[in-house]
C-alpha cells in the first residue's frame, strides 16, 4: 500500500482571464475519501457552485456518482 501524502489543490476558473486557488490541502493517495472532505470544506465556506469540470492524476472513482 503507498501511504504518501499528497497535495489537493483546488482552483477554481470562472473567466479565462481569472483563476484563484480555493483549497490546498493534504490529502491520502488522492482517494475519494480526501477529495470528498476537500469538498465538502469548500461547501462549508460557501461554494455552492458545482465544479462543471474535474481533473485528476490517480483518483480511481467517477466523480459524478
Amino acid at each position: 500500500m503507498n501511504d504518501k501524502f499528497y497535495q489537493l489543490v483546488v482552483i477554481g476558473v470562472d473567466d479565462p482571464d481569472r483563476k484563484e486557488v480555493l483549497a490546498v490541502v493534504d490529502g491520502y493517495r488522492e482517494s475519494e475519501v480526501s477529495w470528498l472532505e476537500v469538498l465538502s470544506q469548500l461547501t462549508s465556506q460557501g461554494i455552492s457552485i458545482a465544479p462543471e469540470c474535474a481533473i485528476g492524476d490517480g483518483l480511481q472513482t467517477d466523480a459524478n456518482h
